[in-house]
């Protein structure tokens, strides 16, 4: 990269370079097995693996910490959808004339008002995930 900005520096006050000038910038056959190599070698070393009680503890304190946060986001999810389809109970107990009945029974024909048993064993899921990692 320096051999580059020289070059143009150079070209800039008139001058000129020689044949060649560049080749040593170039990145040779070697020089890219040589970086895979080492990529590779990064790429599957264990980083997370602890050198002491105090690290390890840290590292499992974060993990349980972080699929918390995720249990905590489904179990949010899931609980919105069960307070949807539960908020016709409330609807229900008011529908007392026909025309209210029928609009009652077009609201629970829809799928945001009505609950599955995937539904709830998502909702049942997400309670378990939420107090096994609260632990």
């Amino acid at each position: 990269m320096n051999l580059g900005i020289g070059a143009v520096g150079y070209a800039e006050v008139g001058g000129v370079i020689v044949d060649g000038a560049l080749d040593g910038a170039k990145v040779t056959a070697a020089m890219l097995g040589a970086y895979l190599d080492a990529k590779s070698k990064v790429m599957t070393h264990d980083y997370a693996t602890a050198s002491n009680a105090n690290q390890l503890f840290i590292q499992e304190h974060t993990a349980a910490m972080n699929n918390l946060t995720a249990a905590v986001d489904i179990l949010g999810d899931a609980t919105s959808i069960l307070m949807t389809a539960t908020s016709v109970a409330d609807i229900a107990s008011d529908a007392d004339t026909k025309p209210e009945q029928v609009a009652l029974q077009e609201m629970i024909a829809t799928d945001e008002y009505s609950l599955d048993a995937s539904e709830v064993e998502d909702y049942n899921n997400a309670l378990d995930a939420v107090a096994e990692y609260a632990q």
